[in-house]
């Protein structure tokens, strides 16, 4: 029809591209189909360096950040339910359940990738209708999401009461959120690249029974020592997995194993006791 019908076309058609795994130059596209010499007409090949400032992205600021990273944890938690309505390993149905991350966020618009560390508390798990509440802290912020599967796959979140739609991809460590709110204030891109890094914690003892315990729900990957075996301070004595991370538990003296209670892939509880040395 016209111009401006033909540019509307062109972002609600870039507004569909949901690529994951490796960089696009969607973003950069939509900036331009947005920008107002361009909708205007008459642009020639000057125009990405006149505006190259105005084009290429700028530094976002913390809230946005928080909010990516709110919505990848609670849309990557939510994502680990073995069915839309079930819950993931490792949450209680009751009760105060802890999840911390930490995330190098970066978008496909030439702004500078940041990393942040996040803070999960899930007060409340899943209710009647399959929401999962989170407050996530990350530096000074904290934000206060709900997330819940729409019937299209997509994941419906509250941001601090204001609703928008995501759609989560992870390939690896990565994960890939697709706006399906395409941009505005709480998340302005298209699309963000959460990389999860990968930290692996030291379990120390608790107590004065010389009982090595799970510092939360998870998996037993790996059962280092046996009974009656000798070992030093700082040797590896069980490797368990939660919240796709390692936790290492090490002993924190020389000693005598007295008593290993898990084997390879139990699930264990919060503070179940794993192994014991001697006292």
């Amino acid at each position: 029809q016209n111009r401006e019908h033909a540019l509307k076309l062109m972002k609600a058609a870039l507004a569909e591209y949901q690529v994951a795994g490796l960089a696009t130059n969607i973003e950069f596209c939509r900036a331009c189909v947005e920008h107002h010499a361009f909708a205007k007409g008459g642009v020639d090949t000057s125009f990405i360096s006149k505006y190259e400032g105005e084009l290429l992205g700028v530094e976002r600021g913390t809230e946005v950040d928080a909010n990516i990273a709110a919505v990848a944890m609670v849309a990557d938690t939510l994502a680990q339910c073995p069915t839309k309505v079930g819950m993931p390993f490792g949450f209680r149905t009751h009760g105060t359940t802890f999840r911390n991350a930490n995330f190098e966020i970066s978008a496909d618009d030439g702004s500078p990738s940041k990393t942040v560390s996040v803070h999960g508390q899930i007060s409340q798990n899943f209710d009647d209708k399959s929401v999962l509440h989170m407050d996530v802290t990350t530096s000074d912020i904290t934000v206060r999401v709900e997330a819940q599967m729409s019937g299209d796959d997509r994941i419906k979140i509250l941001i601090n009461g204001i609703p928008t739609y995501v759609t989560y991809v992870r390939l690896d460590d990565d994960i890939y959120l697709f706006n399906g709110s395409h941009g505005g204030l709480l998340m302005p891109n298209l699309s963000y690249k959460v990389k999860e890094i990968i930290d692996r914690f030291d379990g120390s003892a608790t107590g004065s029974s010389g009982a090595y315990t799970a510092p939360m729900p998870g998996k037993i990957i790996k059962v280092m020592v046996k009974e009656g075996e000798q070992v030093k301070e700082g040797q590896t004595m069980v490797i368990m997995e939660a919240m796709k991370m390692e936790h290492v538990i090490k002993a924190n003296k020389d000693g005598v194993v007295e008593s290993v209670s898990v084997q390879v892939d139990d699930f264990v509880d919060d503070s179940q006791v794993l192994c014991a040395l001697e006292e």
